[in-house]
């Protein structure tokens, strides 16, 4: 696949709690996906619910947020849903949705999905993000996936819409795991893209998948669907 189609965009700017940007540091290193990319996953989340007032100022209370702001690009959809929301509060939005975000991380949402990175790669990142100045980056590998035309859309869509690249979806999507049912189309196309995967994610699929069944494309495929079109998908659009 190429690169995300822009559109619309515009720049957001947050303040976090030091925990929460360690967090997406770490939640951005196992899925090889962008900080900003983390971030609008859990906005994807957050934002479908208008904000309180006085959950806000709890919020405040509770945490300290960084001086120094984090930017980044948002899809103008996006934007426009967060300034309708911040016409009612008295409350700058790099700090309100600043607030939201770090909530979301400090009470650590994705850890479900670090339960299922090896704990060599998760020590290995730990070791990375002690230093003064990590490096926030993961090896990766190319991955050829064949899945349903029905479920190539929704994933591409998902992506475009909230401005997450797909190679972060995939693997997450991977880590979520299979849907442990046969998946249901409406139509039996097929299409193929490739995407990048971190290498400890790839080699980890190979070995549940040797010698088994589904073999290793077709469980590429059960954690996609399961993520998107399963009876509690994760991505909803």
């Amino acid at each position: 696949m190429g690169k995300l189609n822009r559109g619309n965009v515009t720049k957001l700017s947050i303040r976090l709690t030091e925990n929460a940007s360690k967090e997406i540091q770490r939640l951005s290193m196992i899925l090889n996906l962008s900080q900003a990319g983390v971030i609008l996953h859990s906005l994807s989340k957050i934002l479908k619910e208008k904000p309180d007032m006085h959950e806000l100022l709890n919020l405040e209370a509770k945490y300290d947020l960084a001086p120094k702001n984090f930017a980044l690009t948002i899809k103008r959809e996006v934007a426009d849903r967060i300034n309708d929301m911040n016409v009612t509060l008295d409350m700058n939005k790099n700090i309100w949705v600043g607030l939201l975000v770090s909530d979301y991380f400090e009470k650590r949402h994705e850890q479900h999905i670090k339960d299922q990175v090896p704990p060599e790669e998760l020590d290995r990142i730990e070791e990375e993000l002690a230093k003064d100045e990590p490096v926030v980056k993961t090896d990766t590998t190319q991955v050829k996936i064949e899945i349903n035309t029905e479920l190539k859309k929704k994933i591409v869509e998902f992506s475009e819409k909230n401005y997450i690249a797909l190679s972060g979806l995939v693997a997450y999507s991977l880590l979520n795991g299979p849907y442990e049912d046969i998946p249901e189309y409406r139509s039996g196309g097929k299409e193929d893209f490739f995407t990048n995967i971190p290498v400890y994610l790839y080699e980890d699929i190979k070995k549940k998948t040797k010698g088994l069944y589904p073999k290793e494309g077709f469980y590429y495929e059960l954690c996609l669907y399961n993520a998107f079109m399963g009876e509690d998908p994760v991505f909803r659009l």
